[in-house]
């Protein structure tokens, strides 16, 4: 990822102890940004597949935290 011209946005908690590790570098915004919006999008018909639903499941208590 460190050679590509791609960006993204993060939060510091991921960012601090992963980032320098993966050759990333951090650039302040110019300004303040909004909360970010949290979706998860999934086809129908994986929808009741266990092993989808379980890591899903893990993202909402983890996002229910933030």
């Amino acid at each position: 990822m460190s050679r590509t011209d791609r960006i993204t946005l993060t939060r510091r908690r991921l960012f601090d102890p992963l980032g320098p590790a993966l050759g990333l570098r951090e650039v302040p915004l110019a300004t303040e940004s909004p909360k970010p919006a949290l979706a998860m999008f999934r086809h129908p018909r994986t929808e009741r597949s266990p092993e989808r639903q379980w890591p899903r499941e893990r993202l909402r208590r983890v996002a229910a935290e933030s």
